[in-house]
């Protein structure tokens, strides 16, 4: 049986490395993508992410799951992977400016490493709730050309094409997994117009000081610290989420506002 997969980002590949690791030969799945790890493109969100596992997800019973799969099984993607491939372990504090669903803790408190909730006369002003645990943290472009990397030494096959229409995948496998994410909005024969962006802006700075997360969710915009690893000490700022804004611009005073409230927010320094 041999397996299509439509697009190249996270979600693409990691669709290829679960065939893999259930036995599927490498050289029965193919991805085939407009873009590839390496380039850079708005279309091509994947490369852009801070990252980080955070505790941003909704409180449904499907989304806890799906976050305690994720972090559970990153460890021995990162053992598998090797050292250097942009997937590593930070230290991360996490506020709250209002109370999370208590469903959501409880989830969170019976996996995340070193978990523990910030006594109310330690939070920040305006923040409702905060917790301390130990997060992994990604490059997210070199994690991408890891993975990939790794799953050609496989046998998967990469093509570089752009399908106007999700039959023409059906050239390569019988079985095909659209993994195209907003690129789904205009895709055809599986056209979504309920798929929208959620735009951000960040700054990347290089500051070997910092070491660890810092994240603050509000009610009307969030803030975030990420050190990306294996990346000469960057740490990216942030951020905005603005939910159906196709802007590709920045503006100068998104970012400024992202340094005053980063700077708020603050990070440990290194021991």
């Amino acid at each position: 049986m041999t397996f299509a997969i439509l697009g190249c980002g996270i979600v693409g590949l990691y669709t290829a490395f679960n065939l893999v690791e259930s036995g599927v030969r490498g050289s029965e799945i193919t991805i085939v993508a407009e873009y590839l790890p390496g380039d850079q493109s708005i279309n091509y969100t994947s490369p852009w992410a801070g990252g980080n596992f955070s505790c941003i997800s909704p409180d449904d019973a499907q989304t806890l799951h799906f976050d305690r799969t994720t972090y559970t099984h990153l460890a021995a993607i990162q053992k598998l992977l090797g050292s250097g491939c942009g997937l590593d372990r930070r230290p991360s504090t996490e506020y709250w400016e209002y109370l999370p669903d208590q469903r959501k803790i409880e989830s969170l408190s019976s996996y995340l490493q070193d978990f523990a909730i910030i006594p109310s006369s330690q939070l920040p002003e305006g923040a409702a709730f905060g917790i301390t645990y130990v997060s992994w943290n990604f490059n997210c472009p070199k994690f991408l050309e890891v993975l990939k990397e790794y799953l050609a030494t496989t046998g998967v096959v990469f093509v570089r094409r752009k399908i106007q229409n999700v039959d023409e995948m059906f050239e390569f496998a019988r079985t095909v997994f659209n993994c195209t994410g907003i690129g789904a909005r205009g895709l055809g024969g599986a056209e979504d117009e309920n798929i929208y962006p959620a735009r951000g802006q960040v700054v990347v700075i290089k500051a070997p000081h910092i070491n660890e997360n810092r994240m603050r969710w509000g009610t009307e915009d969030v803030t975030y610290v990420i050190p990306r690893p294996d990346s000469g000490s960057q740490v990216v700022l942030g951020g905005y989420l603005q939910a159906n804004n196709w802007c590709a611009d920045t503006w100068k005073t998104e970012t400024d506002d992202i340094i005053r409230r980063t700077s708020q927010l603050g990070a440990k320094k290194e021991c």
